[in-house]
């Protein structure tokens, strides 16, 4: 044990020369300071001035890892140029933003109003709120004039932004106004307005708006009655849909009906041929992009008059013939091709049952399509 201690403990002669040699330059690092003196402080004058300077100008590491030296200054965002944008340590793209939000109208109405500036950074809000002086004032001039019904009888008072109520008149001074809302004029200069729309016109002046309930063309010397009489109704007939038979309808048929565009009739008509035909009036439904409420409408008018399916023979067809109907899936598809060549053709529709992935639901759904024998087209 005291062998084993001793190893650690005795040095050779390099390790002592080492060691010696540490020692040595770390007792010169810490006396060279006291050795040769901390030297001079700054006068108090530079380091007023150094405070000063770094109050007012800073830096931020831009994007491209660069300082960006600023200066701060008191600045009105409303009338500041760029230049004093750039030396506030914008960018361009930001600048540019303001720019083009003052030239639309846009004004600072208040300093917070910084923050509003797509772009402006919430570190250069912060930095430049103590320095925003807004010194906003609404254009007075710039409010539309309003009008004011005198009660008194004495006619609208025109009021601007301005403050001048009358717009130049007194409040004693009156002003015409009759039933036609010709307000503002003398009765000299009331315009003459009739039941017959001649508004603005004297009564022998002719007008295209005239005599409403009768044209005014002359034929033969004769006034023509104008067909549409003031209060008169048109007549308004619903138009019919004939039902028709689904299974041999072609596009034009499925356009006439209310909804149905050319691409949607198209569908019906494809989707019908794969499947070999429809059993069932709801199998329309399922044709894609016909919303449920388009096929409630015209429900009514589909029926089915032809019973003849075209089966598909699942002892017969391969797999691409499978799977090119609506119903059988590619999962399905396979799994009828793995069980006929594992247990030979199937007897009957029922065998389909013996697959595991394949429901009564499904099969019920399909059984119409379904033939076990070498046949053509079957009749349901």
């Amino acid at each position: 044990m005291k062998e084993w201690i001793m190893q650690y403990l005795v040095f050779s002669r390099k390790e002592r020369l080492g060691l010696t040699v540490l020692l040595v330059l770390i007792a010169a690092i810490w006396l060279l300071p006291i050795v040769f003196g901390r030297g001079s402080e700054l006068p108090n004058e530079v380091l007023s001035r150094a405070d000063s300077f770094r109050k007012t100008r800073t830096g931020t590491v831009g994007d491209s890892g660069t300082i960006k030296i600023f200066e701060l200054f008191p600045f009105d965002p409303n009338t500041i140029d760029d230049a004093g944008w750039q030396k506030l340590g914008l960018r361009q793209k930001t600048i540019a933003t303001i720019r083009n939000y003052l030239s639309k109208g846009g004004r600072f109405r208040a300093s917070k109003d910084l923050e509003k500036i797509y772009g402006l950074r919430p570190d250069e809000v912060e930095r430049l709120l103590p320095y925003a002086q807004v010194d906003y004032q609404p254009n007075t001039n710039a409010y539309p004039s309003r009008a004011r019904y005198d009660l008194n009888g004495s006619g609208y008072e025109h009021r601007s932004g301005t403050g001048n109520r009358t717009n130049g008149r007194s409040y004693s001074e009156p002003r015409s106004v009759n039933r036609y809302g010709t307000y503002g004029r003398s009765s000299n200069e009331t315009r003459l307005a009739n039941n017959h729309g001649t508004y603005g016109r004297s009564v022998n002046e002719p007008s295209s708006a005239n005599n409403y309930r009768f044209n005014s063309q002359n034929v033969n010397g004769q006034a023509v009655e104008n067909s549409k009489r003031r209060g008169s109704t048109t007549s308004y007939q619903r138009k019919t849909y004939v039902a028709f038979d689904i299974n041999t309808a072609d596009t034009s048929l499925f356009i006439a009906l209310p909804g149905i565009g050319s691409k949607l009739a198209l569908r019906i008509v494809q989707f019908r041929e794969k499947l070999g035909g429809f059993y069932n009036i709801m199998q329309v439904g399922e044709v894609y992009g016909l919303q449920d409420s388009v096929f409630q409408i015209i429900l009514p008018y589909l029926k089915i008059a032809s019973g003849e399916l075209r089966k598909i023979n699942i002892n017969s067809l391969e797999f691409d013939s499978l799977n090119a109907h609506p119903y059988i899936q590619y999962l399905e598809a396979r799994a009828i091709i793995q069980y006929r060549k594992q247990h030979g053709t199937f007897s009957n529709a029922d065998d389909l049952l013996g697959i595991d992935i394949l429901t009564r639901e499904w099969l019920e759904k399909i059984r119409p399509y379904i033939d076990v024998d070498q046949g053509g087209i079957q009749k349901q």
